[in-house]
């Protein structure tokens, strides 16, 4: 019983010395791992730390957090970044000085010859006339965006395989710009429907019934114009996506004096006064629905031209 008894003890001893020697292995392996993801912790926020104060770009700050200043809006680019921005600066500023010269003439000759009621009235059909507009420029924006890339693909390429990509990319820009010029002419329709509801609204925006008969006889001219809005818009944004710039740019800077020309026309017919002068909003209006005429049937046609071109590039490289 004795030896029993002592060889039991010995055993509860040598197992509980194994089960504490084991507990203490696993406190250890546990410090170690404890330790090395502290050290891999501290490691990765300081290589974060690191990062993000070499690269502003990741900054909460915003992406020019120390890299611009106010002094910077006062000094010229360097030489190397201004002649990548050059071949835009005079294109983009002649269009847009183009198409701001005819808005700022007819306000003009509307405020200074065709009296107050006009002028009432005219600013009621522009705040109509911008409630339409932005439908059409939806159009533009979407053709340069689908159109730059489809025009872009292996331009400059001469072996076999891309040859094949260029007729590819010549058909995909015939699909795209018949289905831009589909698209603006079920827009022109829906918007020229829509002007028939100015009638409805036009006591929204005045109570004055000379104004509301006024704005109510423009229907007819405003339906007229915004049947080929769309198609113009879809048209700029093809030669926008094509960078036709330059064909863009000149067309503008002839109409920044055009445009003005005429408008100023109509205020000299009506401030010469007589009984047969029947100069009234719609005569504005009509000179500036020409306009829009003129510059659909340009575009368009430039449109259609470049992508005959681009057709007959594809041929011969074949």
């Amino acid at each position: 019983v004795v030896v029993a008894a002592a060889a039991a003890g010995n055993n509860n001893l040598n197992f509980r010395q194994t089960w504490k020697a084991r507990l203490m292995s696993k406190k250890k392996k546990k410090s170690l791992f404890s330790e090395k993801t502290q050290q891999q912790t501290v490691e990765t926020t300081s290589t974060n730390e690191s990062s993000s104060s070499s690269s502003s770009s990741f900054s909460t700050r915003g992406l020019l957090a120390g890299k611009f200043k106010a002094l910077d809006l006062f000094r010229f680019p360097p030489a190397k970044k201004a002649k990548k921005y050059a071949p835009f600066v005079l294109p983009v500023t002649a269009t847009q000085l183009g198409k701001i010269s005819g808005w700022i003439t007819m306000s003009h000759v509307v405020s200074s010859s065709l009296g107050t009621v006009a002028m009432a009235a005219n600013q009621v059909v522009l705040s109509l006339f911008w409630c339409f507009a932005p439908i059409s420029d939806s159009l533009s924006l979407t053709a340069q965006s689908i159109i730059t890339t489809i025009f872009e693909t292996n331009r400059s390429s001469s072996t076999a395989n891309n040859k094949a990509q260029a007729a590819r990319r010549a058909e995909a820009l015939n699909k795209s710009v018949r289905n831009f010029f589909q698209a603006g002419i079920l827009l022109g329709v829906i918007l020229g429907a829509g002007i028939f509801l100015i009638p409805f609204a036009s006591h929204w925006f005045t109570k004055d019934p000379a104004v509301i008969a006024l704005v109510h006889s423009m229907v007819p001219i405003l339906f007229i114009y915004f049947c080929v809005n769309s198609i113009f818009t879809a048209g700029e944004g093809l030669l926008l996506g094509q960078k036709d710039l330059s064909f863009i740019g000149r067309s503008y800077a002839t109409f920044f004096f055009v445009v003005p020309y005429f408008m100023l026309r109509v205020k000299r017919a009506a401030l010469s006064g007589g009984a047969n002068n029947n100069i009234q909003l719609s005569s504005v209006w009509l000179v500036f629905t020409a306009y829009q005429y003129t510059r659909t049937a340009l575009f368009v046609g430039r449109a259609l031209f470049l992508q005959r071109r681009t057709e007959l590039e594809a041929k011969q490289e074949q």
